[in-house]
C-alpha cells in the first residue's frame, strides 16, 4: 500500500489500529498504512484522528469537535472513548451528518448500511441534537443506543504523550437553557 497524503482541508480522519507512522510535511500529515493486517486502511473499528499540527496542541490547546463513545454499563464500554476530532468551522448540520455516518460504518453491517443509504428513513439511529427543555441546540449531538456516539464544540484540546485533555463549552448550554426558559416563562425576570 502508498501512503496517503491528509490535508487540512479534507476531513482528516483514519483508522488508528492501520498506522504505521505519522510524519507532518507540508501542508499535510503523510499516513503509512500497515502493510496485510487489519481490514485495510478504513476497516478498522477504532478511529484515530489526526491533527494538522500534532507539536502544537502540546503547546496550546484548540477548538474542535470532538466525537466520543459514550456508554452505561461495562457490557457496552468501549476500548477508546474518542472516535473523531472534527474542525470547528463545520456546522452543526455537517456534524449530524458525518456522526450518523460515523456510527453506521461502526455499528452496522453492510447490507444494514445498504439499506440506510437507499432510504435514510430506514436508520433506527439517526443522528439528532440535544434537546434543552424543549429546545433542539447544535452544539450537542447524539447518535445511537447504547453505546452512542456524542460530538460537541470543545476548547483548549490538547494531545500530549498520547494522552488527550479538553474543555467542556457549558456556558453555551446553559445560555440555550436561560433562553428555553425565557421563552416559557417570558414575562418573568
Amino acid at each position: 500500500m502508498r501512503p496517503y497524503l491528509l490535508t487540512y482541508s479534507r476531513l482528516l480522519c483514519c483508522f488508528a489500529n492501520n498506522l504505521v507512522g505519522l510524519n507532518s510535511g507540508g501542508n499535510g500529515l503523510l499516513v503509512s498504512p500497515l502493510q496485510g493486517g487489519g481490514n485495510g486502511f478504513w476497516g478498522s473499528s477504532s478511529v484515530f484522528c489526526l491533527l494538522r499540527r500534532c507539536e502544537d496542541m502540546k503547546k496550546k490547546g484548540a477548538n474542535a469537535w470532538l466525537v466520543t463513545w459514550e456508554w452505561e454499563g461495562n457490557h457496552a464500554k468501549r476500548k477508546q472513548k474518542i472516535v473523531a476530532i472534527l474542525n470547528p468551522r463545520f456546522g452543526d448540520g455537517r456534524i449530524r451528518d458525518y456522526v450518523e455516518l460515523i456510527y453506521s460504518v461502526l455499528e452496522s453491517h453492510p447490507l444494514d448500511q445498504l439499506q440506510y443509504a437507499r432510504n435514510s428513513k430506514n436508520n433506527p439511529y439517526p443522528a439528532q441534537f440535544e434537546i434543552i427543555d424543549g429546545i433542539p441546540w447544535g452544539g450537542s449531538i447524539i447518535c445511537g443506543h447504547n453505546p452512542w456516539l456524542h460530538a460537541r464544540k470543545v476548547r483548549d484540546l490538547r494531545a500530549n504523550n498520547g494522552t488527550v485533555a479538553w474543555e467542556e463549552r457549558t456556558e453555551e448550554k446553559e445560555k440555550v437553557r436561560k433562553l428555553a426558559q425565557k421563552m416559557q416563562y417570558p414575562h418573568s425576570g
